[in-house]
């Protein structure tokens, strides 16, 4: 069965020339291939999340946006594949008991 899974990418920080000039970005994710999806955010927007199923193939690029309206020359761009490396939760305690056994004579 397919799991989905929650992304949370981290945006970067503005450099200092940036703040100001840069008053938005676009983030844009496009998953296995398909039509991309779009979003304007503020400038200092620290996370964008979105959904994915396990082994989509994931694009997604960041591109400035000053108060002109300009955008990057070129975008901060990552591919990944959606995996699940997550290890499972640690099991319990593990309960001993002893039990005297009584002797038995040989035969």
């Amino acid at each position: 069965m397919a799991r989905t899974f929650a992304v949370d990418a981290g945006l970067p920080p503005l450099a200092t020339d940036e703040v100001g000039e840069v008053l938005q970005r676009k983030f844009v994710r496009v998953i296995n291939a398909g039509d991309p999806v779009a979003e304007v955010v503020p400038a200092d927007q620290a996370m964008i999340s979105f959904s994915a199923m396990q082994d989509d193939q994931v694009h997604v690029e960041l591109w400035n946006i000053d108060d002109a309206g300009n955008e990057s020359l070129t975008p901060s761009a990552r591919d990944f594949v959606v995996l699940d490396t997550n290890p499972p939760n640690a099991p319990g305690d593990i309960s001993i008991t002893l039990r005297e056994v009584p002797d038995v004579p040989p035969v």
